[in-house]
């Protein structure tokens, strides 16, 4: 991994199409240099001889109970408190531009 500047966080921000002031790019790189620094930590301990695990217990838990049906949503009283709605649907702000 390689150092992430506020540069890097802003060409992705454009990339993404996201508005990124310049204090919010430093403390996003910020934050990434913390994260590559505490991974960096997690490579330095020792795991041979420990299997590698699916589940974080001893046995699957997928398997304890099967689902079962329960009272749900009319779509009336899921829809009950949207601010805007239509044709049955939730209408939320474009995010994509």
């Amino acid at each position: 991994m390689g150092n992430i500047t506020a540069e890097d966080i802003r060409y992705l921000a454009k990339q993404l199409q996201f508005d990124m002031s310049e204090k919010e790019a430093e403390e996003t790189a910020k934050d990434f240099r913390m994260f590559e620094k505490k991974l960096e930590e997690l490579k330095q301990i020792d795991t041979s001889g420990v299997r590698p695990m699916v589940y974080p217990v001893e046995k699957e838990t997928s398997f304890l109970r099967e689902d079962e049906i329960q009272d749900t949503l009319s779509p009336e009283e899921a829809l009950r408190n949207a601010k805007r709605k239509k044709d049955g649907y939730i209408v939320l702000p474009r995010v994509i531009r």
